[in-house]
């Protein structure tokens, strides 16, 4: 579900339920409309970020999520802020306003990305995209021509890219952006210092995790779909973004988030093998019926 006003958040936060709002970023001012990159407002403005944080902060209580059980199902207008990739622009932009509300949060970090400064596959693709002067490209992987003389058309060919991207099984989603992006012939740098991609260092982690706001969680660390991965393959994903986050950051976190966080992003499976590696709550973007009260399958409501 998604929330893209202050009054959809409004009927949110009186449900009964616990509410878990997923961010992505937080950038200074609205993006840009003539373009295509953040057309789907993962990165919202600072003006807008404040009015939710600050409705919230007014109207209900922030928890965390180890303080979940001993709430014993009594969620009225309880919420968790939430973060996912682990993007600089979480403490530049969006700290100070959660500090000034003195609303605790958790970021999950992308570890691989935190380290070197990553830029995740489908960002890459936007990039290129958006700085595309060809009316046509033909890409021989889709099997598809697609147009790509207006913004319309270039968010129809990003949408298109990601279906097809969430649908592959056994596979590097960021190799596979490189092939692509040589098949379609564009360019794309794989660093940048943008607030729309830059990533929160080790030295800043280490710095927030002391501000008695600030949790870090494991989003993998490729931002590969775990689900659609041989057992090797989210066993490798998972083990080494828990180890980062202890060798990096002193972080041993019991608090994960599926990459893409869909139906098939994850399975009984990958549940045993986290909780087998002390995880103790999982997040996913599934609409409330379908997480089962399960503290594995806790639904996201993604604000934008």
């Amino acid at each position: 579900m998604i929330i893209n006003n202050l009054k959809k958040l409004k009927n949110n936060l009186n449900s009964r339920d616990l509410s878990i709002y997923l961010f992505h970023g937080v950038i200074k001012k609205k993006p840009n409309s003539s373009n295509v990159r953040n057309y789907n407002l993962k990165h919202i403005d600072q003006k807008k970020f404040e009015k939710y944080i600050k409705y919230l902060s007014e109207h209900g209580k922030a928890i965390t999520l180890n303080e979940i059980e001993k709430n014993k199902g009594d969620f009225f207008k309880k919420y968790i802020i939430t973060f996912d990739d682990g993007f600089h622009n979480n403490y530049k932009y969006a700290l100070p306003i959660l500090k000034k509300y003195k609303i605790p949060h958790i970021i999950y970090l992308t570890t691989n990305y935190v380290d070197k400064n990553l830029i995740s596959w489908i960002d890459r693709i936007d990039i290129a995209i958006n700085n595309n002067k060809k009316k046509f490209i033909y890409s021989s992987i889709l099997r598809k021509r697609f147009r790509l003389d207006n913004r319309k058309n270039k968010i129809y060919f990003l949408n298109f890219v990601r279906n097809y991207c969430k649908s592959l099984r056994d596979t590097d989603l960021n190799k596979f952006a490189e092939i692509l992006l040589k098949d379609i012939k564009l360019y794309s740098p794989k660093s940048s210092n943008s607030d729309l991609d830059k990533k929160l260092s080790w030295k800043h982690v280490k710095k927030m995790s002391k501000n008695g706001l600030s949790e870090f969680g494991a989003h993998s660390h490729n931002h590969n779909i775990l689900g659609h991965l041989k057992e090797a393959q989210y066993k490798k994903e998972i083990l080494i973004s828990l180890k980062t986050l202890l060798k990096k950051a002193n972080i041993k976190t019991k608090h994960y988030s599926y990459p893409e966080g869909f139906k098939t992003s994850f399975n009984n499976q990958i549940i045993k093998f986290l909780k087998k590696n002390k995880i103790k709550t999982a997040v996913t973007t599934l609409l409330p019926k379908e997480n089962k009260n399960s503290s594995f399958k806790l639904n996201r409501f993604f604000v934008i």
